[in-house]
């Protein structure tokens, strides 16, 4: 469970949303304000923060945490501290898309405020070894 100060200690890529507590899955990012279909959400591009790990010289401690995003079969992105992307949850119905070659995630349609922003993490490519911790598969 995430203490006040954590939350606030994340970075902050995603300047119009904010981490509170999730129906879904303990945290979440929530929208403050309305976030038009097409807008950019959330910038995971910088890369003095996010590293290229290969998942082959991972534990499965790292992979079964899921604190990365897989950006191929062999790589995935971490970072050193927390930045508001990690508090997005997983949804068979996103309302986000992750933009891979950008770094970025967009809204895939409206999004009111105190609506929750979720993801389809199945879309992410990922290592088969990565792929024996994820829940969502």
């Amino acid at each position: 469970m995430l203490t006040p100060e954590e939350i606030e200690n994340f970075i902050d890529n995603a300047p119009k949303c904010e981490v509170r507590k999730s129906i879904i899955d303990g945290y979440g990012l929530f929208a403050k304000e309305l976030i038009l279909e097409g807008e950019q959400i959330i910038d995971f591009s910088f890369s003095n923060f996010y590293q290229e790990v290969r998942y082959a010289d991972q534990s499965d401690e790292f992979l079964r945490e899921g604190k990365f995003i897989g950006i191929s079969e062999e790589i995935c992105l971490t970072a050193e501290g927390s930045t508001k992307f990690a508090a997005v949850n997983h949804s068979r119905n996103p309302n986000a898309v992750v933009d891979l070659e950008k770094r970025k995630v967009f809204a895939l349609i409206d999004i009111q405020p105190n609506e929750e922003i979720t993801i389809d993490v199945r879309l992410e490519p990922m290592s088969e070894r990565a792929k024996q911790f994820s829940p969502w598969l």
